[in-house]
């Protein structure tokens, strides 16, 4: 377990590199804007970005390898305010579901989705 909330971080590749056996990262508040890092991560199962700079929807792509991975927040990213955001993060990462996957401001935005991709908190 690592928590690095509001550091200021906007590069990990050196210090995820160092910790494979990672499997819970808070950081939050700080200025990451990829996820290529991450993907050395194998083990990790809760990955916590609520309030960075991830902008393209398409950096979700470099978790699909995370197979352990089971809960996701890129709420209050740019990206979570993409169209579509929280389906297509749950297709791209089935096993996180859609319970797990959190953006748009931690709100599900209920009038995108149909009810099955929003569960009642």
């Amino acid at each position: 377990v690592l928590c690095a909330n509001s550091h200021a971080f906007s590069s990990l590749q050196q210090l995820v590199r160092r910790m494979p056996l990672l499997e819970m990262l808070s950081l939050s508040v700080n200025k990451i804007g990829t996820l290529r890092h991450f993907s050395t991560c194998a083990n990790l199962v809760e990955l916590h970005l609520r309030k960075n700079e991830v902008a393209d929807l398409g950096e979700v792509r470099h978790l699909v390898g995370l197979t352990r991975l089971r809960v996701l927040w890129l709420c209050d990213n740019p990206c979570a305010e993409s169209p579509g955001y929280r389906a297509h993060v749950i297709q791209m990462l089935p096993g996180a579901g859609p319970a797990r996957v959190r953006g748009s401001g931690c709100r599900a935005r209920a009038n995108s989705l149909p009810d099955t991709l929003n569960p009642t908190p």
